[in-house]
């Protein structure tokens, strides 16, 4: 069976390579080459599936699994699997780490099963993997890897249940603790020093890592992720004025605001009559 996949990017972390792969596909039969995810195919790596609705079927050769919404499917290499669905995000990544990295043993017992492992995605999680996707969509490779790497990071806390331990580690992976500090305070309003301190640089080294890696402010990556969980409460037919509440607005009139600025339309134009705006 032929296994060889395009490799898109390498990303080098504390004691682990990851290796980003994407685009090729072949047949357990032949080992022929196609572009075809809904098809019977294995791989030389490791595949990641989060459905984003309702549910997703992972085809296997003696069973189906269902993947519910907000779950993440991890399918270990060379096991024959398809995909029956259309609303989910993808990822293939190949890994090699060092077991006596902090790193690298935290990834290498996410990755100790079979065949494959679902986890119920948290808020953080499923972000990272949705930011992934968009950075891989504007072809930003170093950031979608960087943003691969800390979701697999993620993944390993949730699986062992260690919580938020990483982030006291100043080794590792720095857009990994990022992310983390973003995720956990964005509804607050945590200076950016704030993040600077517990990363050990300045904050205008900082501020230069945001526009290098994100594209963006400190302040703009705040309000986007804001948006995406107003937008993910709205749809889920919570009121205006209690979403405006969570993810960090003083006032629905100012979340009114910040949203019409950023979406271009109004939480209830967004949503439709069924969001209720008091």
């Amino acid at each position: 069976m032929s296994n060889k996949g395009k490799l898109q990017l390498e990303y080098l972390a504390e004691g682990v390579k990851l290796s980003v792969m994407s685009g090729i596909y072949h047949s357990p039969d032949d080992g022929t080459a196609f572009p075809r995810p809904d098809l019977y195919h294995s791989h030389a790596w490791q595949e990641l599936f989060l459905a984003t609705e309702d549910t997703l079927r992972i085809n296997f050769t003696d069973e189906i699994k269902v993947v519910n919404r907000g779950e993440i499917i991890i399918i270990n290499k060379n096991v024959i699997h398809h995909a029956s669905g259309s609303d989910y995000v993808n990822a293939n990544v190949s890994l090699e780490y060092r077991r006596q990295s902090k790193c690298g043993g935290m990834l290498s017992g996410l990755f100790d099963f079979k065949k494959y492992l679902v986890i119920g995605a948290d808020r953080m999680a499923e972000e990272l993997f949705l930011s992934y996707q968009r950075a891989v969509e504007s072809a930003s490779s170093e950031l979608a890897a960087s943003l691969l790497f800390s979701l697999l990071l993620r993944l390993a806390e949730i699986n062992s249940g260690s919580g938020d331990a990483p982030s006291q580690d100043g080794r590792m992976n720095r857009i990994y603790i990022i992310e983390q500090f973003l995720y956990n305070c964005y509804a607050g309003s945590m200076p950016l020093s704030m993040l600077a301190d517990r990363i050990h640089i300045s904050v205008r080294q900082l501020s230069r890592i945001f526009r290098e890696q994100y594209g963006m402010t400190y302040g703009e990556k705040i309000t986007e992720l804001r948006m995406h969980s107003a937008i993910r409460r709205l749809l889920a037919g919570e009121k205006v004025s209690a979403v405006a509440e969570i993810v960090g607005y003083k006032t629905p009139s100012a979340f009114h605001k910040a949203f019409k600025k950023y979406y271009g339309v109004s939480p209830s134009e967004y949503k439709g009559d069924t969001v209720i705006e008091n």
